[in-house]
């Protein structure tokens, strides 16, 4: 079980497998985890359940995961964590402006995505406290 504050987070991978095995790896730390596969689906689920972070993979069908943050970041202000195979500085970089606060390269550690949520689950704690 995590030890901070619980995240809704909205997950959003086309693999089915890597979506399921985040959602569990995310949902036993005691996230709420609403797993999509595509941009459509995401931006249907964040218009209908409040979200506190985006976790996404950068390509997906269709509209990427750079175009879901700017559309994410926009309309809801939230913050995200791109997952990508796309390991140039350049990918790095377009992901950052797209509005990412972090970027983990495929295939992921499941300890890297674990330490950059407790990021975002640590501030979200501190907030909830101050408020």
């Amino acid at each position: 079980m995590g030890t901070g504050c619980n995240l809704r987070i909205l997950l959003v991978e086309d693999d089915a497998d890597s979506r399921e095995a985040l959602r569990r790896l995310l949902s036993a730390q005691g996230h709420h985890v609403h797993p999509v596969q595509d941009y459509g689906s995401a931006m249907d689920v964040a218009s209908r359940e409040p979200i506190d972070l985006l976790v996404s993979d950068i390509g997906l069908p269709g509209r990427d995961g750079c175009e879901l943050m700017k559309a994410i970041k926009s309309l809801y202000d939230l913050p995200g964590i791109a997952l990508t195979a796309y390991v140039s500085e350049e990918d790095e970089a377009r992901c950052l402006a797209a509005g990412f606060a972090r970027y983990i390269d495929k295939p992921v550690k499941f300890s890297d995505v674990l330490e950059a949520v407790s990021s975002f689950e640590r501030r979200a704690d501190i907030t909830t406290r101050a408020s």
